[in-house]
C-alpha cells in the first residue's frame, strides 16, 4: 500500500538508493539534491510502499509568489520522482491519487495544488491526468527544459 509522509533523516539512505530512468534527469531533482537542505518554503515528502521509500516530492508553499498562474491559496508540487525500478506499476498514480487527502491534512488552509510538467514528458503528463490533475491548457514557458503544461488539482472538493 502507498503511504505519503514528511521526509525525515532516517529516510536518507533509501532516498540515495533511488534510481532515475535514463532521460528523466532533466525533469526532476536528483536524490542528492532532494536530501540537501531546502529553503523553508520547500517541504520534503516521501512516498513509501509497504514502508520502503520508492519516491519523493517537494511542496512549495511560496509557489504563488513565483508563478503568476497559481492563486494565493494554492501549493506547488515540485521534483516528483518515482524510483525507475518501480515505474509502470501504478505507484506514481496511486501516490498522486492519495495526494489530495494528504495535502488537506498537512496544509488545511490551501485549496489547490499546481505543477508544471514538461511537454517532452508525456508519460508524466498522462499519470497526472489519470490521478485527477486537470491540464489548464496553458503553457509555462520559463522552465529550464522547455515549455511545460500547467496542471491543477482541487483539494477541497475531492
Amino acid at each position: 500500500m502507498i503511504h505519503i509522509e514528511p521526509y525525515a533523516p532516517h529516510h536518507t539512505s533509501q532516498i540515495i538508493s533511488l534510481k532515475i530512468a535514463d532521460g528523466q534527469e532533466r525533469f526532476t531533482l536528483l536524490p542528492e539534491g532532494f536530501i540537501s537542505e531546502s529553503p523553508p518554503h520547500l517541504h520534503r515528502h516521501v512516498i513509501l510502499l509497504e514502508g520502503t521509500v520508492i519516491g519523493y516530492f517537494r511542496i512549495d508553499t511560496a509557489y504563488p509568489e513565483n508563478y503568476p498562474f497559481c492563486p494565493q491559496t494554492s501549493l506547488g508540487l515540485r521534483a516528483l520522482l518515482i524510483d525507475s525500478r518501480q515505474q509502470g506499476k501504478g505507484y506514481g498514480q496511486a501516490a498522486m491519487a492519495a495526494l489530495p487527502m494528504y495535502l488537506r491534512d498537512v496544509y488545511p488552509d490551501h485549496h489547490a495544488v499546481y505543477l508544471t510538467v514538461n511537454c517532452q514528458n508525456p508519460v508524466a503528463h498522462r499519470c497526472y491526468i489519470k490521478a485527477g490533475f486537470d491540464d489548464t491548457k496553458e503553457l509555462y514557458l520559463g522552465g529550464p527544459a522547455g515549455p511545460q503544461h500547467i496542471m491543477r488539482m482541487d483539494l477541497i472538493n475531492r
